[in-house]
């Protein structure tokens, strides 16, 4: 039972993690995709832009199944304790994390060939605009506190299961 709950652990662990990574472009302002700023919101709707964040998807998403499926294999395979599964465990967030650069580095290639296509009468390359005033502070939207909220869960996570697993801890 005790291999059971660890491995259910992992695997909420490991799924919210891949949820964020593969929610990567809903997560940056509207007018950015993959680092790449364009003049508006409007690139959202354009088909090229949803290719490859289509593309982005398909792709995050097999990348965050390999690991997944290799670590699966190797508790198949029967380790020796707790310990080595933790340790599985920690190589494979490992590379599923290094495994998810992939898919957001050609996402941002192909969104800055798409910059380069796309003429946007929005963006200005060649000066730099400064709100003053009354309307600067106006148009200010911070970012809600609730937000930050969002933090603590794998904070609050942590904290459980080392307070859950520290007796079976070696000395």
């Amino acid at each position: 039972k005790n291999m059971n709950e660890l491995v259910l652990y992992f695997s909420l662990i490991y799924a919210l993690a891949a949820v964020f990574m593969i929610a990567r472009p809903w997560l940056s302002r509207k007018n950015v995709l993959f680092g790449v700023v364009f003049g508006s919101g409007d690139i959202r709707r354009n088909p090229g832009a949803k290719s490859v964040v289509g593309r982005f998807i398909a792709l995050s998403v097999a990348l965050a199944a390999a690991p997944a499926i290799v670590f699966f294999l190797l508790l198949a395979a029967g380790p020796e304790s707790d310990a080595q599964t933790a340790v599985y465990f920690i190589i494979t967030i490992f590379a599923f994390v290094f495994l998810q650069f992939i898919p957001f580095i050609i996402a941002n290639r192909a969104m800055k060939a798409l910059k380069e296509t796309a003429s946007d009468p929005n963006l200005v390359s060649d000066s730099i605009t400064v709100e003053l005033g009354a309307g600067a502070e106006k148009n200010r939207k911070p970012v809600s506190a609730a937000w930050f909220l969002i933090l603590l869960a794998p904070v609050a996570v942590s904290v459980i299961l080392a307070a859950v697993y520290y007796p079976s801890m070696p000395d």
